[in-house]
């Protein structure tokens, strides 16, 4: 088990692969993670602060997380290289950075890779890290292999996971090669960690964890094995039965509760990143080139040729007007809400009043709307909106979903009636009050 995870660590190719993870098997091996990776304002060298024990005393642990092996460029070859980032973390970062209720702790400055320190650089670290512990501050030293440790006993450790869930995982890396007995397996992992309804939220928090890790893994090993089809199945499978796990949860004060936002949240942008990887660099760029896709297919039947059309059909506007409605990234929520859906509504269904600017007629319009919007909600238990806003003045429909998908991905069929029904519901009214105004799908 320890070399299926030191393989995931060594295969990743984006440093933020690594960030991602590394904050839940923290929260898992009991770290309080105070500050995860983020796009913007400055970390001075620091992608995760948390604060842990360290032989029996509370300290604060500073991470600067690298990709792949630790090399001379990646040592010391420019700002974003280790060495710099280290420089910062000590003369900027502790000194500005930490909360004030943690200033009193002694700091461990973690560097943190998914591979190896290469031999020839080992003496160089040895020494810079010797030169710059103090009283106050030391060093650790988080390679792959140690990763891969504390994966393999705080994720799916004998003492929280059962034997056959173990195996299911493992069997599920081993088969990638066959999708279809790949996916069988997952599924039971996700069906034994995430099955039990009366869990409290702080268990289902820890499963849900797990889920997400342990998806990232197969995500990984099947990129390498260029066979994505399982884990894009497993990831749709994962998000369905999180959902139904946590929804219980949504507004209680249980500890963890919190939590289980922040990690679907995190599950469904996996869900896209696993998107992005198999549809996006693997099939999109053969569209346009007649037969390619089909050819792709490998079959002496064209009944597996339109299969996989069918299929794929299903799945591109799928996603497509999935990412419009989620959008490419979700924002932090207040507790009682897991996710919150804020988007403009599909391109393909606009409304547009012309020569009603005036606010009374953009009232009347947004009312309108509303209704048929509602109705929709009536009609269908997949779809849940609380209400509308159409900005007449820029063309626009703007959408806030404040209750969740009861299933976040839904068949192409079902949306396309749902688009219909919305035209049959909008045309009407709207040609009575506002003759001027066209509904086009």
């Amino acid at each position: 088990m320890k070399l299926v995870f030191r393989q995931y660590l060594e295969s990743l190719r984006e440093r933020k692969e690594l960030d991602v993870v590394l904050p839940d098997l923290l929260s898992e091996l009991g770290f309080n993670v105070i500050s995860r990776p983020r796009i913007g304002p400055r970390q001075y060298g620091v992608d995760v602060m948390a604060i842990g024990q360290d032989n029996g005393e509370t300290k604060v642990f500073l991470f600067s997380i690298k990709k792949g092996d630790l090399t001379r460029a990646e040592w010391n070859s420019g700002e974003q290289s280790l060495k710099p980032s280290i420089e910062e973390i000590i003369e900027v970062y502790c000194n500005t950075s930490i909360p004030d209720q943690f200033k009193s702790l002694k700091i461990v400055i973690c560097m943190c890779f998914g591979g190896e320190i290469h031999e020839a650089l080992r003496v160089n670290v040895a020494q810079f890290t010797a030169m710059k512990t103090t009283e106050r501050i030391s060093f650790q030293e988080w390679n792959g292999d140690y990763i891969a440790g504390l994966l393999m006993e705080g994720i799916l450790g004998q003492q929280l996971v059962s034997k056959e869930l173990r195996g299911s995982f493992q069997k599920s890396i081993a088969m990638l090669d066959e999708p279809d007995i790949a996916f069988q397996h997952f599924s039971s992992l996700i069906k034994g960690m995430l099955g039990v309804d009366s869990a409290p939220a702080e268990t289902k928090l820890s499963n849900l964890r797990r889920i997400y890790i342990c998806l990232w893994v197969l995500f990984v090993w099947a990129r390498d094995a260029d066979n994505l089809e399982a884990p894009y199945r497993a990831s749709e499978l994962a998000i369905l039965h999180a959902w139904h796990a946590i929804r219980a949860h949504i507004g209680q004060n249980e500890k963890g509760a919190k939590g289980l936002g922040t990690t679907f949240e995190a599950l469904v942008e996996l869900h896209f990143y696993i998107w992005d990887e198999l549809y996006s660099k693997k099939m999109l760029p053969f569209v346009g080139v007649r037969h390619a896709i089909s050819t792709a297919v490998s079959t002496s039947t064209p009944v597996d040729v339109n299969l996989k059309l069918f299929e794929m059909l299903g799945r591109l506007p799928t996603n497509l007007l999935s990412e419009k409605i989620i959008m490419d990234e979700l924002q932090d929520l207040p507790s009682e809400k897991p996710v919150k859906f804020a988007s403009r509504m599909p391109e393909n269904f606009t409304i547009t009043a012309r020569g009603f600017s005036d606010e009374d007629s953009a009232k009347k319009l947004c009312t309108l709307v509303g209704e048929v919007v509602r109705k929709l909600g009536e009609k269908f238990d997949l779809i849940a909106l609380d209400g509308v806003t159409v900005a007449v003045d820029y063309d626009q429909a703007l959408l806030e979903l404040d209750r969740g998908y009861e299933t976040s991905h839904k068949l192409t069929a079902t949306k396309s009636h749902v688009v219909g029904v919305a035209m049959t519901e909008a045309s009407a009214p709207l040609g009575k009050a506002l003759p001027d105004a066209t509904c086009r799908a």
